[in-house]
């Protein structure tokens, strides 16, 4: 059971209302027990005080580690949420709010790794926490060129930049980055998938959320169970797929391998620039099929409109469009 500074003054507060309560009576007429009283009184007043002044210590917790350019961050952190800002020191500070909830709060540091880890008491389903004084929050400063590799069970994950690799897992909350100068590996239960660039490969899944990713260098694997997959444009491959969304992708780049967006629950709108080759291969059942390029179609017959298999440019790697729930779109990226 955790109480914050207010709890315990409040019932310090109740028991000297009582305590003068009980005495009042026998205080009076006897000067004695009138002073012994009042120096009570005053001892308790100062405890609360002191309490109150400890506990308010003890919520903020703050760690610096001198790093290199390169090392890693890890944070395992239990019922937190994680915010990560740059500045121009080669140091990283660790700020740990509302740190008294936490049974066991470590930092280590070695092989050019600092970690810290927070570990809530073990109560099994009987775990209560007061929050009325605000949830755990992990506030990073790291220099630019840096490794994250964040984890939470319950709280938002938000970075603004960094040039390295990132790793961030919630169970509990949606992921946001600015510019990665890295690959990404981003996975939440509970929330949406947010990342304006990324310079390497991105791997995102979501089972509650859309997934929004801006410029992406390297291949996309981003899946979602609840919600829509958009990618505003791809330098590689991508592999999307949701089960409760639309998917709007870009290309902008030619990708070297084979492409595969998939839906069950919206359409698909795919945009091109003019000089890309693909085998175009699109079909739905809950829609039609539209395209802005003339694509050399393999199908003898005559053409059903929710279907389209042909070659793109004098084709290339396979683009894949399939969705039960919507249409299909081909668009030009520049229209």
């Amino acid at each position: 059971m955790f109480f914050n500074k207010t709890e315990i003054q409040c019932w310090l507060a109740r028991h000297l209302v009582c305590a003068g309560t009980s005495q009042q009576a026998n205080a009076e007429g006897n000067p004695d027990m009138a002073r012994k009283l009042s120096r009570l009184s005053t001892a308790i007043a100062v405890a609360a005080g002191a309490i109150g002044t400890q506990a308010a210590a003890d919520d903020v917790v703050e760690r610096t580690f001198a790093v290199q350019p390169g090392d890693q961050v890890v944070i395992d952190a239990q019922a937190a949420s994680i915010d990560v800002t740059t500045w121009e020191r080669s140091e990283v500070k660790i700020v740990v709010e509302r740190a008294d909830v936490f049974e066991t709060l470590d930092f280590e540091q070695g092989d050019g790794t600092v970690t810290a880890t927070a570990r809530l008491e073990d109560r099994g389903w009987f775990r209560w926490i007061d929050w009325r004084d605000g949830s755990p929050h992990f506030q990073l400063t790291v220099p630019e060129r840096q490794e994250l590799n964040l984890r939470t069970s319950g709280g938002t994950i938000r970075v603004d930049g960094i040039e390295g690799t990132l790793a961030a897992h919630t169970s509990g909350g949606s992921i946001r980055a600015g510019r990665i100068d890295g690959a990404v590996d981003l996975h939440t239960s509970g929330g949406k998938v947010q990342v304006e660039h990324v310079a390497g490969a991105a791997r995102a899944k979501t089972s509650g959320g859309s997934i929004r990713l801006g410029t992406v260098h390297g291949p996309v694997d981003a899946k979602t169970s609840g919600g829509s997959v958009e990618v505003a444009a791809a330098h590689g491959a991508i592999q999307a797929k949701t089960s409760g969304g639309s998917i709007r992708a870009a290309f902008a780049m030619q990708p070297e391998g084979p492409s595969s967006l998939r839906t069950s629950g919206g359409s698909i709108t795919v945009r091109l620039a003019a000089d890309l080759a693909f085998e175009i291969n699109a079909r739905t059942s809950g829609g039609s099929v539209s395209t802005d390029f003339p694509v050399k179609t393999t199908v003898e017959g005559k053409q059903r409109n929710n279907r389209l298999a042909g070659s793109l440019n004098g084709g290339g790697p396979e683009l894949a469009l399939r969705t039960s729930g919507g249409s299909i779109r081909l668009r030009r990226l520049d229209g």
